[in-house]
């Protein structure tokens, strides 16, 4: 059934009922002796990177749908869109929905960092269930020495290319084959990046957002148009008119946006490609499916490429989650929810729960349609780390705790983040800052409380990354 066929509908009373009853017959069964053993589904994990919120067919407000494949998982699946990154930065953002925390509490922000042991992940909780654990990821960003490889006992990074999901749908293959030879349930993590601005290659590519020439068919661009009189191409190109604070002609954005939407269409015919792949080893109907992405992307709306601000084009995205036979299929929850909320949600499940602190909160009530308190999401700046943002379900306060600056947007009135009311609405902006300090102090809190008395030591002397590795970073724009 195809998106444009398929009418989505809100979680009904209903729906609780109906929800519980999957849960005792696919999550609980083979009653022995009065107990009840729970059924481990198989989980998958699917993170986009920098899948923007609007990028799904679901999502992308009448315009032509991008994404075929992924329409139909939707379809599938629980759509939730309006979900809000703590950090539009692959690092901290992929070490929050591992941990349910956000940035301020794992601590996992820069190259020096890995995660405290006092501090579980997903894959390890997981794994103590008996999950056999895999990993198949494609940024440097996601090494494993940053705490991404614990609880995973077969943990790869596949090479840097100009193309991934190709890739990963072939080691994820190859997953698949091992795993059916085991008797425990699997839990597989696939990252794939080809959404994500590009690197400069000679005589391979200077386009900031690569995909294959096919599916650049009818776009006239010439690589020539991103590189500046210095020679600096492709994401440097983007890079250096950030720094230098450089606006670009409109038609050069929409190029820009084309490029982007091209690796879009690319990394959609290969996810249809895994998912028929999980239908051929009897996988896609038993499975519990995650997918999300850990940011969005800027295309100049404030000032900026790439992703390092956190108005909504970077740090709101879609989470969707499969439930084993496709159960609540076509439901889709416009209200506010958080990637930290992953975590508990999986687990949630599942039958398990996290041993220590967990911000997140699991999204199962939400599903089955019972009424939720309203929820702030808070996020914070990549390269400013002193600046946040605190979004309700109506409006959204960026303050900076250095200069004391804050901006605040209707997010009902005005989604494009284009009227800043700071000044003509005080009180309503004293009462957001407020909101959003107490949260900051909040995570201040729970990271002292989970620091030892002989202060653990989270962070190395040495950086996680190679030179090399921290070179193709600053390639992509992630090192400045």
């Amino acid at each position: 059934m195809s998106l444009h066929s398929h009418r989505f509908r809100k979680p009904h009373p209903w729906t609780a009922a109906a929800l519980l009853a999957l849960l005792t017959t696919v999550f609980a069964a083979n009653c022995r002796t009065g107990e009840t053993a729970r059924e481990q589904p198989p989980i998958l994990f699917i993170s986009l990177d920098t899948l923007r919120w609007d990028a799904l067919g679901a999502t992308r407000e009448g315009r032509p749908s991008l994404t075929p494949n992924l329409d139909r998982f939707v379809a599938d699946s629980v759509l939730m869109t309006k979900a809000v990154v703590p950090m539009p930065f692959t690092l901290a953002s992929h070490m929050s929905m591992f941990t349910g925390l956000y940035p301020q509490v794992h601590r996992v922000t820069t190259p020096q960092d890995s995660l405290s042991s006092r501090i579980q992940s997903l894959a390890e909780l997981l794994q103590q269930d008996g999950y056999r654990t895999a990993g198949r990821v494609t940024n440097d960003w996601l090494k494993a020495e940053f705490g991404f490889g614990r609880g995973f006992e077969d943990y790869q990074r596949l090479p840097h290319r100009l193309t991934y999901s190709d890739r990963v749908n072939a080691s994820a293959e190859e997953v698949l084959v091992q795993a059916a030879e085991d008797s425990r349930p699997l839990f597989l993590f696939l990252h794939y990046m080809d959404a994500h601005s590009d690197f400069f290659q000679q005589g391979r590519n200077r386009l900031p957002y690569y995909s294959p020439a096919r599916f650049r068919e009818g776009r006239e661009v010439s690589q020539e148009d991103f590189c500046d009189d210095q020679g600096r191409c492709a994401t440097q190109f983007l890079l250096e008119a950030d720094r230098e604070g450089r606006t670009l002609p409109a038609e050069q954005v929409e190029i820009l946006r084309d490029l982007y939407e091209s690796g879009i269409r690319y990394l959609d015919r290969d996810l249809g490609r895994l998912f028929d792949l999980l239908r051929d080893n009897d996988l896609y109907d038993r499975s519990l499916i995650v997918l999300t992405s850990d940011h969005g992307e800027e295309f100049q709306e404030h000032g900026k490429f790439l992703h390092s601000q956190i108005y909504d084009e970077s740090v709101r995205v879609d989470l969707i989650f499969k439930l084993p036979q496709q159960h609540l299929a076509g439901t889709r929850i416009d209200t506010q929810v958080e990637v930290v909320d992953l975590l508990p949600t999986i687990l949630d499940l599942v039958g398990l729960q996290a041993s220590g602190p967990v911000q997140g909160k699991s999204l199962l009530p939400m599903m089955r349609g019972e009424a939720v308190e309203a929820r702030t999401a808070l996020s914070q700046n990549k390269l400013n780390r002193m600046r946040f943002a605190l979004r309700t379900e109506s409006h959204k306060i960026i303050h900076d705790l250095k200069e004391g600056t804050s901006e605040v947007y209707d997010l009902r009135d005005d989604p494009g983040e284009t009227i800043n009311l700071a000044e003509s609405d005080p009180e309503l902006a004293e009462r957001l800052r407020r909101q959003l300090m107490e949260k900051v102090r909040e995570n201040r809190r729970l990271a002292q409380d989970l620091e030892s008395e002989a202060a653990e030591k989270q962070t190395a002397e040495d950086s996680v990354l190679t030179k090399e590795e921290q070179e193709r970073l600053e390639a992509l724009g992630y090192i400045q």
